[in-house]
């Protein structure tokens, strides 16, 4: 009766998140976009999509950069969301709840940039407003109208986020990195305790399994990148580990923080769970944030073709489309902002750029 109730409650939004799942774009598709020579040729191509159409209709290439068009593009997840949101009932609604987290925290990472780097928060907030206005409660008058980090981080009381970057803030010199970083933490930390109280049964061990593989993986990206490419001390290395641990436990983390090279790091993971179980990706270990990205991505999908009427196919459905969008803008001299750019040059170094590079503003190594 309990794996029938299940079929039942999850007929109708599995359905739907397969349908859409099918609309994702295709390796061709991909190679046909970087193989646009200008702007409008590009975007002319993701208007065939009925994904995309709406939103690039009356769009002008000739007047528009990165954000206005990762902003637009960011429209059709946000769609996405809505129509699952439409379909969820019950425990499928309480995860969706919790996953928009993800959205808010992004939301605020980008807000932050723009305050550090002097630009107004406003801009290019059109779809992402719109989509906030139904399921957020942060309030985006008082965060947009901010102009220093202060007036931001006191536009958040009465938020989860609060606490988070007030902290930050009250230490010594604080950086965008210290921001992020904690913004990260808090975002994985939070989902990890909230599972076990807003999931149960099956779907709190499919969550479970799926973002502890996720956090498990993502600090090993985050900690091989910082010894790889900066000077980071030990201290400074354990604050940017999410403490939340499953098949990576805290003795490993250990273990490779106080490794004395990159190299006797990489090994210790290359013969750990991780390097084991996934022996063929973590062959190319240097190639950090692609092999996260796809690792996860694998993850997910493989949870959601196991466990097709649960939450499963959900999470990766969102995964997935939102890491399209960034393989559509993350071309290494971008297609969508560089008609100059060489299709060859643009078809080899496509880059995934997932939403946390924690370290990307850290002191890079001289040499």
């Amino acid at each position: 009766m309990i794996i029938i109730s299940g079929i039942l409650s999850y007929s109708g939004i599995s359905a739907k998140a397969r349908a859409m799942g099918g609309k994702l774009l295709k390796k061709e598709q991909y190679e046909q976009l970087a193989s646009c020579a200008s702007v409008g040729e590009a975007v002319g191509y993701l208007r065939q999509f009925s994904e995309y159409e709406p939103l690039l209709r009356d769009f002008d290439e000739h007047d528009s950069h990165r954000g206005m068009i990762e902003a637009t593009l960011m429209g059709s997840l946000y769609n996405d969301y809505n129509r699952l949101y439409s379909f969820a009932r019950g425990e499928q609604r309480a995860f969706l709840d919790f996953y928009f987290l993800h959205y808010e925290a992004a939301y605020l990472k980008g807000c932050l940039r723009k305050v550090i780097s002097g630009q107004s928060i406003q801009e290019d907030q059109a779809y992402r407003s719109a989509f906030f206005a139904r399921h957020s409660h942060l309030d985006t008058d008082a965060i947009e109208n901010s102009t220093t980090v202060d007036e931001l981080i006191d536009a958040l009381k009465n938020t989860p986020f609060y606490h988070p970057l007030d902290a930050i803030r009250h230490t010594e010199e604080p950086s965008l990195f210290d921001y992020e970083g904690s913004l990260d933490v808090y975002y994985f930390s939070y989902i990890w305790k909230q599972k076990d109280k807003l999931l149960k049964g099956k779907e709190r061990q499919i969550i479970a399994d799926s973002y502890g593989r996720r956090i498990d993986l993502l600090n090993i990206q985050w900690l091989m990148r910082a010894k790889k490419n900066y000077r980071m001390t030990a201290p400074e290395l354990y604050a940017m580990v999410v403490p939340s641990y499953y098949h990576l436990k805290p003795d490993d983390i250990t273990a490779i923080v106080e490794a004395p090279t990159y190299e006797e790091a990489r090994l210790l993971i290359v013969n750990g769970y991780y390097g084991q179980k996934y022996a063929d990706d973590f062959a190319e270990i240097r190639f950090v944030e692609k092999m996260y990205t796809e690792l996860v991505e694998h993850i997910f999908e493989l949870a959601g073709r196991k466990n097709p009427y649960s939450v499963a196919p959900l999470n990766a459905l969102l995964y997935r489309k939102e890491h399209e969008i960034a393989r559509i803008i993350n071309y290494r001299g971008n297609t969508l902002w560089n008609p100059n750019s060489k299709t060859d040059e643009i078809r080899s170094n496509a880059v995934i750029v997932i939403f946390v590079q924690k370290v990307s503003l850290f002191r890079k190594v001289e040499g």
